[in-house]
């Protein structure tokens, strides 16, 4: 470990986080050459606004932290200060518990999606399946030491 959190690791620990709104990430985010608009940023004005119109707000609005439902948006330095001023200890634990929430629900769904997945995968049709017994040698010999089973379609 390097130090370095992302928000994945800080959203799996359920601290509340305050982020900027999409306006003001997209303005944040569009001079930053290697992310933003690069060589547009050298030219007209407008071509800067067409950018974070197009490029940027599309990219940040799909972005896992503007996805997320219990991120707190802040508009500017002031709106920042005013939030975090009007917080006290049980509004960020009630914050947190949503956060915990959301996180088991994911959870939950990604364990069923895999499940089904996994499911689907193994179930292959009866006048298609087959089954043979693969034997494994043992290192250096020619005896078969265990066996494996396949099920498998016709031609594979």
């Amino acid at each position: 470990w390097y130090g370095k959190l992302t928000f994945k690791d800080l959203v799996s620990m359920e601290i509340p986080l305050f982020m900027p709104d999409l306006a003001l990430q997209a303005s944040i985010s569009s001079t930053h050459d290697g992310w933003g608009c690069g060589l547009w940023s050298q030219s007209e004005p407008w071509t800067q606004t067409l950018c974070r119109m197009i490029r940027v707000d599309h990219r940040l609005q799909h972005s896992s932290f503007f996805r997320h439902p219990h991120v707190q948006r802040f508009a500017s330095a002031v709106d920042l200060v005013r939030q975090l001023a009007a917080l006290d200890c049980r509004s960020l634990e009630q914050l947190s518990g949503k956060i915990r929430a959301w996180n088991e629900m994911l959870l939950k769904d990604d364990l069923k999606f895999w499940r089904s997945s996994i499911r689907a995968l193994a179930q292959v049709s009866p006048e298609r399946q087959r089954t043979r017994t693969l034997p494994i040698k043992a290192a250096g010999t020619n005896t078969p030491s265990l066996g494996f089973v396949l099920h498998g379609g016709v031609g594979q």
